[in-house]
């Protein structure tokens, strides 16, 4: 038999869920969890709210997705400007975007630019 169990929480936000009884094996009685309701008092309103839910993570599917994809260009034309062998840098591209440099890049990258910050007194 299922029916909806309400439960309040410490903070008093509302739970929700379709509950079905049952007894196990050793004859205990036990409660399994069909739905969550998300707060709802009926199933008609917890479908609701998970229809505008699902449209709404579509819509952000979508919208990362292009995301991504203007992500992925830009990285790809900045590692090409990087990596041309008019700059003379022996660089190697990991997947995070970060660029790692060996120690003579360094070296070499510290000589050709300055910072007033920095700069020796």
């Amino acid at each position: 038999m299922a029916y909806v169990r309400k439960r309040t929480t410490k903070a008093g936000s509302v739970s929700t869920m379709l509950v079905e009884a049952y007894r196990d094996k050793s004859g205990h009685p036990r409660q399994r969890i069909l739905a969550n309701m998300h707060g709802e008092p009926d199933t008609l309103r917890a479908l609701a709210k998970l229809a505008a839910m699902r449209e709404a993570l579509r819509q952000e599917r979508d919208w990362l997705a292009q995301q991504a994809a203007d992500a992925s260009d830009w990285y790809a034309k900045n590692v090409e400007a990087l990596s041309d062998e008019g700059a003379g840098l022996r660089c190697t591209f990991v997947s995070s975007g970060c660029i790692r440099l060996t120690r003579q890049d360094v070296i070499e990258l510290c000589g050709r630019v300055s910072c007033g910050a920095l700069a020796p007194r």
